[in-house]
């Protein structure tokens, strides 16, 4: 049965097993499209108070989650946020990994079984990996860093020179490093502290930014050059308490200690008993000691769950801080690795600003040596991706599926080849939080997910900066569109937090400056199964069907210096092309390196196909890739070098051959026909139009979309971005019957306007504010009806001076639940009422209206809503309006004459939440001139006659 389980999990993550399976019929795909199973829905991120929860709450959120349109959940127990608590209940926080805490995930799992749900084990508390007694001082991170002298020549030089340490001579720092650890932990600390080597190099100092920030790494103005070729190894001459003998040629030089020392890092947020140092994820067997302590533990209380119940193993970003990132054996490994000593040019590897994954920033290199420093640093961050990749993310899969379950990991926030690691995880996920929810970043993982051949992209979402209690559904609505574009196909809300018992209401939120607040409390819970049905939908479509992108993009996939301030929503080149309707997947080395062509058409190890490959400016390059790529262009597949060419070897070793080498290679391309070269991202693009035009050829605006293949369908989504409503006039180049999908009510209707072209198929459509449209081509049609044309209103009736009855129930800044009632001639936001700008909830307008006898449409405008509306007309249900236009058809509904109509309008937390004394999260600004969410109804309400 487990096995059975893995089998089918694996039909929706394998691009190359779903292209080999029967295709299904499109009135099959629209009978799924209406009614998908539930492992097409989105998940939620469970938050648990380490283990401080009981199993029949357990058993109740299942229900909740399952109610609400979730197909599962994926369990992250910590401590962050937590209130104070009682000494016995902090003990069952720390719980974590224990037989009690099993076996209330063996609950949790039992009862999303009986759901048909699925629930996913995060394996550790908080983030990164580490925690508890197995993570010992020998086994948790270490760095490498320097301390720094200049010294003149010639002479004899005796000094004594500083050794970095675990304190560095600071009273405080020993104090909060060793508070909480075990006895004795702090000695072996020490113990772990290797010298590395002592390094004198010719050269000068750098030049430093003056009036720098407190704790923040020092900026540099312009580096400090070093001469290459005068480095000097003068371990030997260190004594053990610092003391330097050296008889110094001429000259100024730079003095540099390396000493590996442990970072004493702990995990952010971690429950459970012990240290919680963090491992040390360049060390296998740091890895074995947690897998021992969070995964081998649980298998005589869950085992029989993995892989029948609980789906999935999942690795959140590591984001491991680091001055400078290091293993006990880095040095052989390195010079194992890339063929020379690294140990002579150890003082120009340190870029400052570069090593933190949050709060860095783009600078230079405190030390540099022209013309290599570079090409060290390159094979330094290579080393270091491999070493990570071998010793903690393959181990992590081969575990994971040594316990038959799927891998969902992060890679983003890890300093190695983040491509790699998506693609090799069965679920590469991204987040919006990360890099500023970048369009180009988010994109990466959906990448890899194509090239390496995984159908299912997941995404932490809906988690932004300082919008905590904020977020509407147009917000969900235009972040799932936005990532939907970009490629992701499995939502994951951040996320559902467990009711923990004797908090104010709406309860407990981990995170004060970001996430979502999403639980029966959030006044928004009541609509979740309407907008996750939208959700399902197309994650259905998207995870069912063959991904299609007209180029491949190569991207040089190692870290990158984090950049300040924010950089746009994508470099100008990737820009460019999405602005010539075209669709691009980025693609590292190892994806191109086991990528072939056939047909003119590279093909990916994973499947995907691509009809041109783009080199972006690229002065420097691994010699072997640029052969393949000449490989690629010899056997017919077009090639555009976009801006400068490759010109050098991007490594140390053996360079200068290897770049006559690249030089050679890219002389023979210039000479291939098939081959262009571009001096902008403009001819770059005009470059591919010359080879291909886009599928979707825009006549208005461009939209972000992608693009699916089911059998013989091919399937659009196209999102509108913009607050104001679009129409789209494009040419798709596909064929057979042109049927719009509706995602929010599971149907199809005919465009009869489409218009048959050479190149494909004419479509004009309008598509709203914040909205998105599914084109489906289909070679049989599926749907029964025409699409409706858009109304022209040929008359407005104003409902302004109806007096409106209004009673609104909802929670107030203390936390309790009050009920106001009102009579109403004239809406307004609730933020300028003295007693309604204090409530969090909902409100119930109604009115009477006179409509006239009409055999037309009549839509009913409702103008401004603050933030949801659910209508009833004469007592009946006419629909509910999650985003903008606030407008529902009501023809059927009304009568000539009196009718009676009734507007529930909800707003969010906020509201109440930020006037709330000693508020518990940072509220962020809100551009409104009350400061408030506006909420309510605001009109102006009037019907719309055909």
């Amino acid at each position: 049965m487990r096995r059975n389980f893995i089998a089918a999990a694996s039909l929706i993550l394998s691009a190359a097993a779903l292209a080999q399976a029967p295709a299904p019929s499109p009135k099959t795909v629209l009978e799924q499209f209406h009614s998908p199973a539930k492992e097409y829905r989105p998940i939620v991120r469970w938050w648990w108070p380490g283990n401080d929860v009981t199993e029949a709450e357990l058993r109740r959120e299942v229900g909740l989650l399952d109610n609400a349109g979730f197909g599962g959940a994926e369990i992250q127990s910590f401590r962050i946020g937590l209130p104070k608590l009682s000494e016995e209940r902090m003990k069952r926080v720390n719980q974590f990994a224990t037989p009690a805490f099993f076996k209330n995930v063996g609950a949790a799992t039992d009862e999303a079984k009986k759901h048909g749900m699925y629930l996913d084990y995060t394996f550790g508390s908080g983030w990164p990996f580490g925690g508890g007694y197995d993570i010992t001082p020998e086994l948790a991170s270490v760095e490498l860093r320097y301390s720094h002298r200049t010294v003149q020549g010639p002479g004899r030089i005796h000094t004594k020179l500083d050794l970095p340490g675990l304190y560095d001579g600071d009273p405080e720092r020993r104090e909060s490093i060793t508070k909480g650890l075990p006895e004795g932990w702090a000695e072996r600390l020490e113990k772990r502290i290797k010298l590395v080597a002592v390094v004198a190099v010719r050269g000068e100092d750098p030049e430093w930014y003056g009036d720098q920030a407190k704790g923040r790494e020092l900026a540099v103005v312009k580096s400090g050059i070093l001469d290459k070729g005068t480095s000097i190894d003068l371990t030997s001459k260190l004594q053990p308490d610092g003391t330097l003998d050296w008889d110094a040629p001429e000259g100024t030089w730079q003095v540099f200690v390396f000493r590996s020392v442990p970072t004493v890092a702990k995990v952010v947020g971690s429950a459970g008993e012990g240290p919680q140092l963090e491992m040390d994820h360049w060390n296998k067997a740091a890895f074995e000691a947690h897998a021992k302590h969070v995964g081998d533990a649980a298998v005589p209380y869950i085992g029989q769950y993995f892989g029948n119940g609980i789906r999935a193993v999942f690795c959140d970003s590591l984001e491991v801080k680091s001055w400078f990132y290091w293993s006990d054996d880095f040095l052989a490994e390195f010079k194992k690795r890339r063929g020379y000593d690294l140990l002579p040019y150890l003082p120009i590897v340190k870029v400052q600003g570069y090593s933190s994954p949050f709060g860095g920033f783009a600078n230079l290199p405190a030390y540099d040596m022209l013309s290599i420093g570079d090409q060290v640093r390159r094979d330094y961050w290579q080393t270091l991706s491999d070493l990570m990749i071998e010793r903690f993310f393959d181990p992590f899969n081969t575990w994971v599926h040594n316990h038959h379950m799927l891998s969902r990991t992060q890679a983003h926030g890890a300093p190695a080849d983040i491509l790699r690691i998506y693609g090799e995880s069965d679920i590469p996920e991204t987040e919006h939080l990360y890099d500023n929810g970048r369009f180009d970043f988010l994109k990466m993982s959906a990448s890899a997910a194509h090239v390496y051949g995984r159908s299912r992209v997941g995404s932490e979402s809906f988690v932004w900066r300082m919008t905590t209690y904020q977020n509407t559904p147009t917000d969900f609505k235009r972040g799932a569109d936005q990532l939907f574009a970009a490629g992701i196909n499995a939502i994951l809300y951040h996320g559902f937090p467990y009711r923990l018992a004797g908090q104010t209401e709406p309860g407990w939120h981990p995170f004060p400056s970001h996430g979502t607040f999403m639980n029966e409390k959030n006044t928004f819970w009541p609509y979740m199964s309407q907008f996750n049905s939208y959700l399902t939908r197309v994650q259905y479509l998207s995870q069912t069907g063959r991904n299609v992108a007209e180029v491949a993009l190569y991207r040089y996939a190692l870290p990158r210096q984090a950049v300040e301030p924010p950089p746009p929503p994508a470099p100008e080149l990737n820009q460019r092309i999405m602005d010539a309707g075209y669709n691009y997947d980025h693609l590292d080395y190892q994806g191109l390196m086991q990528s072939t062509v056939r047909n003119k058409r590279l093909v990916t190890a994973g499947g995907a196909e691509y009809r041109v490959l783009v080199l972006p400016a690229l002065p420097a390059i691994d010699f072997q890739l640029m052969e393949k790529v000449r490989d690629f262009a010899a056997a017919g597949l077009p090639v555009v070098f976009a801006g400068e060419k490759p010109s050098r070897e991007d490594s140390l070793l053996d360079n200068a051959n290897r770049s006559r080498q690249v030089q050679a290679v890219v002389k023979a391309m210039s000479g291939m026909k098939n081959v262009a070269s571009a001096t902008s991202s403009d001819t770059a693009v005009a470059a591919i139009h010359k080879i291909t035009a886009p599928d979707v050829q825009f006549h208005s605006k461009v939209l972000q979309h992608f693009e699916k293949q089911i059998g013989g369908m091919t399937v659009f989504f196209l999102r509108n971005a913009t607050d104001e409503p679009q129409t789209i006039r494009a040419n798709f180049a596909a064929k057979g019957n042109v049927e719009l999908w509706d995602a929010w009510k599971g149907t199809s209707a005919r465009i009869t306007t489409a218009t048959k072209t050479a190149n494909g198929t004419d479509i004009t459509v309008p598509i709203g504010p914040v909205g998105s449209v599914l084109v489906v081509f289909t070679p049989e049609a599926t749907a029964t009806e025409d699409l409706q044309p858009p109304m022209h209103v040929a008359k407005r009736i104003s409902l302004d001076g109806a007096t409106w009855k209004l009673t609104a129930t909802g929670m107030d800044p203390t936390g309790k639940d009050i009920t106001i009632n009102r009579t109403v001639t004239q809406l307004n936001d609730w933020a300028f009422d003295k007693d309604l700008s204090t409530l969090s909830g909902s409100g119930t307008y109604t009115t009477t209206f006179t409509a006239p006898a009409t055999n037309k449409r009549v839509m009913l405008n409702l103008g401004d809503v603050g933030s949801v509306a659910s209508v009833k007309v004469n007592g009946t249900d006419a629909g509910t309006l999650l985003i903008a236009p606030f407008t529902v058809d009501i023809t059927k509904l009304i009568h000539p004459g009196e009718n009676t109509l009734e507007v529930t309008v909800t707003n969010t937390l906020y509201n109440a939440m930020v006037q709330r004394k000693n508020r518990p999260f940072n509220p962020g600004n809100v551009l409104t001139p009350s400061g408030l969410v506006p909420s309510g109804l605001m009109g102006p309400v009037q019907l719309e006659l055909e």
